[in-house]
C-alpha cells in the first residue's frame, strides 16, 4: 500500500523546527540569551532532515515507479489486439456463439482439441478466437476448455449410472488425458481433490 503519511509528518516537523529556530535566532540578536549558535543548529537540522527524507524515499520507491509501471502494462495490454479490427459487438457475438457451441456440441470431449480445431469448428478466425477468450471472457484457451471438462466430470459424478466407474475413468471420458493435470485443475476449480469431491457429494470412496 502506498502512503505519504511519513512525508506529511516530516514536512510539519521541518516547518515547526524552523519556526522555533527563527524565534530563537531573533531572541539571540536582541540579547545573548542562547548559550549556543542557532545557525549551527539550523545546519545540523537540515542534515538530519535530508538524511531522513532520503531514507524514506529509498524505502518506498514505489511512490515514484508504480504509476508509470501500471501505465506501461495497460498500454501493452491495450495494444496487443489494437490492429485486429474486431469490434466490441462482434466480439460479444463470437463469445455467445462459442459458448453455445461448447454447450451443445461439447468439443472439449476431444482430448486432442486445439485452438485451431475450435476455430475450424466454429468458423471464428483463430486470432479473433484468442482475442475473445483473453479480452472478453478473461481466460486463455487451456483454462477455458478445462473448465468445461471439470464441469462435465462433476455432472457425471452426480449421475448414479456412473457409480461403478472410477473418477479417473470419468475424467478421461470428459476429455482429460493426464491424471496429474486433471487432479491439479479439478482442485484449483473446486477447492477439493476429485476423490474428496466424490466422497462428499455421493459418499463413494476411492
Amino acid at each position: 500500500m502506498i502512503t505519504l503519511n511519513w512525508l506529511k509528518i516530516l514536512s510539519i516537523s521541518y516547518y515547526f523546527a524552523f519556526f522555533i529556530l527563527f524565534i530563537l535566532g531573533g531572541l539571540n540578536m536582541i540579547g545573548d540569551f542562547i548559550p549556543f549558535d542557532p545557525y549551527f543548529v539550523v545546519f545540523a537540522f537540515i542534515a538530519i532532515f535530508s538524511f531522513t527524507y532520503s531514507f524514506y524515499v529509498i524505502k518506498q520507491p514505489v511512490i515514484y515507479g508504480e504509476g508509470v509501471r501500471l501505465k506501461e502494462e495497460d498500454s501493452k495490454e491495450n495494444g496487443k489486439y489494437a490492429k485486429s479490427g474486431l469490434k466490441d459487438n462482434q466480439a460479444k457475438d463470437y463469445l455467445d456463439m462459442l459458448i453455445s457451441f461448447m454447450e451443445t456440441e461439447k468439443p472439449y470431449l476431444n482430448r486432442d482439441l486445439s485452438i485451431q480445431d475450435l476455430s475450424d469448428l466454429t468458423g471464428i478466425p483463430r486470432h479473433h478466437l484468442t482475442q475473445v477468450l483473453n479480452e472478453v471472457h478473461g481466460r486463455n484457451f487451456f483454462t477455458f476448455i478445462n473448465e468445461y471438462r471439470v464441469n462435465d466430470v462433476i455432472s457425471r459424478v452426480g449421475d448414479l449410472k456412473n457409480n461403478n466407474f472410477t473418477i479417473l475413468a470419468i475424467a478421461y471420458d470428459a476429455g482429460f488425458n493426464s491424471k496429474t493435470t486433471f487432479n491439479s485443475i479439478f482442485k484449483s476449480q473446486t477447492g477439493m481433490t476429485p476423490s474428496e469431491y466424490r466422497e462428499k457429494s455421493t459418499g463413494i470412496k476411492e
